[in-house]
């Protein structure tokens, strides 16, 4: 996902994050990402710091 929503307004990446948990919510999303504003999308975060 990080390219598909690093290019994306907060307001269209929030949409994004809503939408496919709205559409596939059985499903796991994993994220790739330097902003922080993601962590808001999701209820795991595994980081790596180096």
């Amino acid at each position: 996902m990080p390219y598909l929503t690093s290019a994306l307004a907060p307001h269209n990446q929030r949409h994004c994050h809503q939408r496919l948990r709205s559409e596939l919510p059985d499903c796991a999303v994993i994220s790739v990402s330097h902003r922080p504003e993601v962590d808001a999308y999701h209820d795991r975060a595994w980081r790596i710091d180096g």
